[in-house]
């Protein structure tokens, strides 16, 4: 919620917002909350495209690179 908040999106109607939203979160609940939680303010606060909510993609890739940044230091140890 604080990512499509602190973004501009285009125009929806409540219900398309709430099914974005549903996919959204579910799609983040598959992650750490820590990394999950920073993916979207690395987002939020991004200097390139500041105010633009991430596509689905974008989002997933960037969680992905901090979950294997994770599994890296964790095999390391």
């Amino acid at each position: 919620m604080a990512l499509s908040a602190s973004t501009a999106r285009r125009n929806e109607g409540d219900d398309t917002s709430e099914v974005v939203l549903n996919l959204y979160s579910a799609r983040l609940a598959m992650y750490p909350a820590d990394i999950a939680r920073q993916a979207c303010m690395d987002f939020a606060l991004r200097r390139e495209k500041p105010n633009w909510f991430p596509t689905l993609s974008e989002l997933d890739e960037a969680c992905e690179k901090m979950t294997d940044q994770r599994r890296a230091l964790k095999a390391a140890l």
